[in-house]
């Protein structure tokens, strides 16, 4: 945030409570959604803009946290309030087991071994672990949380719920940029070898990105789940993965507030582009094209540059 942190802060608190206030329940659903998409691509950024660890299967773990908090709930009967940081924790772990094996390449060899991996695990959850999944039905009845006794079954407190997280995820990305850590994930990414000579360990640097970036990544897939009160396989589809990839290219891979701008904008042209056409990812392909040749380095970027340039006159 810099120096703006407490306005920027306090502008989006002032937006989520004025849409609470008085945005219909539809809107209400909408807005949820895309501050977990936005959740996603905080989590998907990490990796991908700050590290520049390229990623196509990031769904995997997106899907995890969404099938573990299910499970903890209808299986366990852990409350879901307590099922999201497990399943989130959980989603962190996997993702530097996966690290551990996938990390040891780099570029399109890294995404492609990545989106194996997905595409492994979409197996498994529709086919081999069916008796616990449910195959290709998913989980029905995915309960929402509870906060104080008060379960948020109406979509207005779910979504303070969801923006309150999303606000929690953000504060904490920021943090982690400046930190130490996150300065050595950048230096990685411009030259990782020079990295190296500075005495940073970039396997580790690299395993502990991937499961920081799962690990939030797993949490918007708990809250999508419940938000929606079923899971399936489709959480693992490999257009999952494309989707906030998409979201951050657009939004402004390496920035803040770039990879949620970026599912915001996602959210409301899949709402409207899949109101036109069922291959309305055609029509998507169009605005990335558009967005690459115009604003090749992100919305969030290209605001900033307008408002430099409307400050200087």
């Amino acid at each position: 945030f810099g120096k703006r942190a407490p306005l920027t802060a306090a502008a989006l608190l002032a937006m989520a409570a004025l849409s609470a206030a008085i945005a219909p329940p539809a809107v209400h659903y909408f807005l949820t959604s895309a501050a977990i998409w936005a959740i996603f691509a905080l989590g998907f950024d990490l990796a991908f803009g700050v590290a520049g660890l390229l990623s196509f299967g990031h769904s995997v773990f997106f899907a995890a946290g969404g099938y573990l908090a299910a499970l903890l709930t209808m299986l366990a009967g852990i409350p879901m309030s307590g099922a999201i940081p497990l399943a989130g924790l959980s989603a962190g772990i996997l993702a530097a087991l996966v690290g551990m094996l996938a990390l040891r390449m780099s570029g399109v060899y890294l995404g492609l071994t990545t989106l194996a991996v997905s595409q492994l695990f979409e197996t498994l959850v529709a086919v081999r672990l069916r008796a616990y999944t449910g195959g290709m039905e998913g989980l029905v009845g995915v309960a929402r949380p509870a906060i104080f006794g008060h379960v948020l079954d109406d979509d207005r407190s779910y979504f303070l719920f969801v923006f309150a997280i999303f606000m929690m995820v953000l504060g904490a990305s920021a943090l982690l940029r400046q930190s130490h850590w996150g300065r050595g994930l950048v230096a990685m990414r411009i030259n990782e070898v020079r990295a190296q000579q500075l005495g940073f360990n970039t396997l580790r640097l690299k395993i502990s990105a991937f499961a920081a970036s799962g690990a939030i990544s797993g949490v918007a897939g708990a809250l999508l789940a419940s938000l929606m009160r079923f899971v399936n396989p489709e959480i693992l589809s490999w257009t999952i993965s494309g989707d906030v990839l998409i979201a951050t290219l657009i939004g402004g891979a390496g920035t803040l507030l770039g990879p949620a701008l970026g599912a915001l904008l996602m959210s409301c042209l899949r709402e409207v582009l899949g109101g036109m056409t069922t291959h309305w990812h055609g029509l998507l392909g169009v605005v990335l094209i558009v967005f690459t040749l115009w604003v090749p380095n992100g919305l969030a970027p290209a605001v900033q540059g307008l408002v430099r340039k409307l400050r200087n006159g």
